[in-house]
Parts: C-alpha cells; sequence; structure tokens
C-alpha cells in the first residue's frame, strides 16, 4: 500500500538578487520503505528535519530519496539521508555530466551519493511505483507514478497555469519537450 503526503509545500521566490525557490518535498510510505521525493535545498532544512521530527522520523529512517532533476532546489538536501538510497534518472545524470550551461545544477551530487546511487529508466519501477521521463525543464527530469494514479512531477510542471495550458514556463533544456512532458503527464 502507498501512503504519501506533502511535508513542505513549494513556493516560487524571485528577488531583485535572483531566484531561490523551495520545492515540494513529499514523503512517501511505498510498502514499509519510507521514500522522501525531492529532499530540497539549505532554505528548507530545519523545517524539513521538523516535519520529520513531527512524524516520529529522523534522517536514518528514510531508505530511499527519488531526485526528479538535479537542480539545487530540488535536490542539495540528498546529503542529509546518509542511509537512503539515491534514485535519479539515466538520462539526468547524463544530461548533468555533459551540461555545463544549465546554472542550477549540482553536478557533484553524483560522486558523493555514487555508492549509494541507483539510475532508472522511463518504465522502470520499484516498490510499485513506476519512473516516467518528463525531459524539457531538464534533459532527464523524471517524475514518479504511484498506484493511485498520483504523479509527483517536480518542476516537470511546476504551476497549475502549465498543467492547465499545457505549456511550460520555462525549460532549461527544451521548451518543446517540456510542453510535451506536460501532455504525457
Amino acid at each position: 500500500m502507498h501512503k504519501w503526503e506533502i511535508l513542505l509545500p513549494g513556493v516560487p521566490i524571485t528577488t531583485n538578487l535572483g531566484f531561490l525557490g523551495l520545492c515540494s518535498i513529499v514523503l512517501m510510505r511505498l510498502d514499509d520503505k519510507y521514500v522522501i521525493f525531492d529532499p530540497g535545498h539549505y532554505g528548507n532544512r530545519e523545517p524539513l528535519l521538523s516535519a520529520l521530527r513531527n512524524r516520529g522520523l529522523n534522517v536514518h529512517d528514510i531508505d530511499y530519496v527519488v531526485l526528479s532533476h538535479l537542480h539545487f532546489d530540488h535536490a542539495i538536501n540528498t546529503l542529509l539521508f546518509p542511509k537512503a538510497r539515491i534514485i535519479i534518472s539515466r538520462s539526468e545524470v547524463d544530461y548533468a555530466l555533459s551540461n555545463s550551461n544549465d546554472p542550477y545544477l549540482v553536478t557533484y551530487l553524483i560522486d558523493l551519493v555514487r555508492d549509494r546511487l541507483i539510475v532508472v529508466n522511463d518504465g522502470d519501477e520499484l516498490l510499485g511505483a513506476r519512473f516516467v521521463l518528463l525531459p524539457g525543464h531538464t534533459g532527464g527530469t523524471m517524475g514518479l507514478l504511484l498506484e493511485d494514479k498520483t504523479l509527483l512531477t517536480g518542476d516537470a510542471i511546476k504551476y497549475m497555469s502549465e498543467a492547465v495550458n499545457r505549456r511550460a514556463s520555462f525549460a532549461y533544456y527544451s521548451g518543446e519537450l517540456a510542453n510535451e512532458s506536460i501532455t504525457k503527464a
């Protein structure tokens, strides 16, 4: 049985100093394993730890971290979970290692978690959940389809308006693919 909840809701923030987004962080219970989807970054580290404590959990209880993509605002807090296996799409790893033009990538994360890394492809499954490639925002953005038909999309669909209009507001890899991914989702 899959259970999920939003631990922290996402908030897009732009200032005169630049962009500082806070992604939604989702906690799942897939079978008997705890899974975090997109653990966020330093700016929401304390609220994330507090949300886990409020549920009687700590960083050692998390079995898997799924990264929709390797942008800092979705991925940096991966390092909080020392026992978790880290799941990312093969396409995102390839994109990150071959792309120096995307200013938000945290490519060093791949090396830091290499011994715990699980690289997946479109359609692969884990614990009854299926990985869905949704490229465009980045080259390998992926979602996670749960058994109740909930699709976690990360930044493949950032805002409700993108889902309604089936049009991405911006993409670092390909606007055309981003729009196709929204339709796919």
